[in-house]
């Protein structure tokens, strides 16, 4: 669960890590964006995403925070 209380923000030029996979859950980089509380995430070649996850590698480092200065940790909404 992101605590998105007060909103989110991100450290740096992007919001980075994010990758979301269609029927085929096949995992592709998305780009992510801030929208109020909430986090709106595309992708190239995926009209109809099924799942998303954040910070799935081992040299991932988050740039996303809420705003009393908190990470996000990384999270999947898929059980594959």
């Amino acid at each position: 669960m992101i605590d998105a209380e007060g909103g989110l923000m991100n450290r740096g030029d992007a919001i980075l890590h994010f990758e979301v996979a269609g029927g085929n859950r096949q995992f592709v980089p998305a780009v992510a964006s801030i929208l109020g509380n909430e986090i709106v995430v595309t992708a190239k070649g995926v009209n109809n995403p099924v799942a998303v996850r954040y910070l799935f590698s081992n040299t991932a480092m988050p740039t996303l925070f809420n705003r009393k200065g908190l990470p996000v940790n990384l999270f999947r909404s898929d059980n594959w």
